[in-house]
Parts: structure tokens; sequence; C-alpha cells
């Protein structure tokens, strides 16, 4: 047979081990009758629902946010003064032709039909305007 260990207690001790038992027991009955499925205490409520409450604005995550915004502008402004400068220190056809090609979505065929010219010097032009641009963007 297995060795089971057990202590002796007095009838005191056993009174108060069952008193204990027996507290414990009404405790959880009246958590399990009482409480929401969403125990208030354990923060689990807020999320599940989320209409009970506010939302909470941090200013100071607000105005990181604010600030983080500004300097996206500020460098999405700096790169478009960039491109008008590299424009203006193309050639004046290269700049109109390259205009023409990238913002305009026209092709080399349309471009040196409106221009009057062949598409072969028209292609060469952008090729050239496209390289030229590159080379003033990096520098710049």
């Amino acid at each position: 047979s297995r060795y089971t260990p057990f202590v002796l207690l007095s009838m005191a001790q056993g009174k108060v081990i069952i008193d204990d038992n027996r507290e414990t027991h009404r405790c959880e009955m009246r958590d399990a009758r009482h409480l929401d499925a969403f125990c208030y205490e354990d923060d689990l409520f807020e999320q599940f629902h989320n209409e009970a409450f506010l939302d909470f604005v941090d200013p100071f995550e607000l105005r990181e946010a604010e600030e983080i915004a500004e300097r996206k502008e500020l460098q999405r402004l700096r790169e478009i003064e960039k491109v008008r400068i590299v424009l203006s220190m193309m050639k004046p056809a290269q700049e109109r032709r390259l205009y023409k090609f990238v913002i305009e979505g026209k092709s080399c065929r349309e471009i040196a039909a409106e221009e009057g010219t062949y598409h072969s010097s028209v292609s060469k032009s952008i090729e050239a305007a496209k390289k030229n641009f590159k080379k003033f963007y990096e520098n710049l």
C-alpha cells in the first residue's frame, strides 16, 4: 500500500480549517452570483465596454504627433522646393518634355506630335532630362 503522510490536529485546529474552507466557498459563490462576466477589478471591463469610457487624450502624445506631422510637412515642402530648383537648372526643352512625360502622362510620340519633331529626338531628350534631373537632385 502507498504511504500517505498525515498530521494529527486538535479539534480547535480542525475547526479553524473547516471555517476557512466554508468562508472561501461562500466568497466564491458570492462572486459567481454577483460579479459581471468582465471583472471590474481586473481592468478587463474597459477592454470589452469601450462605450462606458471616454478616450483619454494625453497632451504630450498629442503634441508629439503634431510635431511629427509638422516635420513631415516641412520635409515635403523642402522636397518640392528642391524639385523646382532642379527643374529650373535644366534646359527649357528638357524641362518641358519631362513635365509632359511625367506629370501629364503623355507618351514620347504624343509629345513629338505636339512639338512637330521626331519621336527619337523627344525620346533621347527625355532620357537625358531624367539623367540630368537625377544628377542635379543628388548634388543639390
